[in-house]
């Protein structure tokens, strides 16, 4: 069985579709979506301790305990606003019902969602969510197809909006990029994808650099290169703009009558 680093969480393909529904017609913001996400992946939490804690067999079963200051910490959101969210996202649960097909969602995942601000990245990530994860004789499946039309037309984006977010979920590692890009498959499906199960988004940066140096990339010089200093050479002034007169030109030529002589 394939496995994803960091846990993942069973979600019901009517509650993501519910979410996503919500968040498209801005019945949702996306502070009280950041919320919902956010007490998904601290229920998911608690859980994992439940569970470690029924191993090890220690002491009495504790209730869990949720708190607005923690859903502002895992979310990267105000106080102010958290406690707000927290209070509209515990009254309606939108992940109760574990009816229907299932998607394991990462939980790395899970807190990206959390974290981000782009409503148009959060929408078009469940639609990846929703089309490439899914159980099949308890092996996890992390592969799809998704034409850009198509996920617009289910979030109500545009189609510039839908590429701009897939070109960050590229860009982060979250998705692979299609290498067989035939254009009669792309005009039928629609790009493959792959959902990244390993994905770390505190360790990709640190990834990158040391894949870079190794390949050599990156170059750290041993000697620092001598800063120059020097003043930067200043330009003439130009010189001031010719005083045009304002004097109208004398006539080409004289103009004065000429002299008849009418005696003759």
């Amino acid at each position: 069985m394939q496995k994803i680093d960091g846990g993942y969480v069973l979600v019901s393909q009517k509650a993501l579709l519910l979410l996503k529904a919500q968040i498209s017609t801005r019945v949702l913001t996306t502070n009280e979506a950041r919320g919902i996400l956010g007490l998904l992946e601290m229920r998911s939490i608690r859980k994992a301790a439940e569970a470690l804690r029924g191993k090890n067999k220690r002491g009495r079963a504790l209730i869990p305990n949720y708190s607005a200051k923690e859903l502002s910490k895992l979310t990267n959101l105000p106080f102010r606003i958290a406690s707000k969210v927290f209070k509209a996202a515990n009254s309606s649960d939108f992940f109760a019902s574990e009816k229907g097909k299932l998607i394991p969602v990462p939980r790395r995942i899970i807190r990206f969602l959390a974290k981000c601000e782009k409503r148009s990245t959060i929408l078009v990530l469940l639609t990846y969510l929703e089309r490439g994860m899914s159980l099949d004789k308890g092996k996890i499946k992390n592969a799809g197809t998704a034409k850009a039309s198509l996920i617009a037309s289910q979030t109500g984006l545009t189609l510039r909006s839908v590429r701009t977010a897939r070109a960050e979920l590229l860009e982060l590692g979250i998705i692979t990029p299609d290498t067989t890009k035939y254009q009669r498959k792309l005009n039928r499906d629609g790009a493959y994808f792959t959902i990244n199960l390993s994905w770390n988004e505190n360790k990709k940066t640190v990834r990158v650099i040391n894949s870079a140096l190794s390949t050599g990339l990156l170059v750290v010089p041993s000697i620092a290169c001598p800063v120059d200093n020097s003043k930067i050479p200043v330009h003439k002034i130009s010189p001031p703009p010719i005083k045009n007169s304002t004097k109208i030109s004398p006539p080409y030529r004289n103009k004065i009558s000429s002299n008849e002589f009418r005696n003759q």
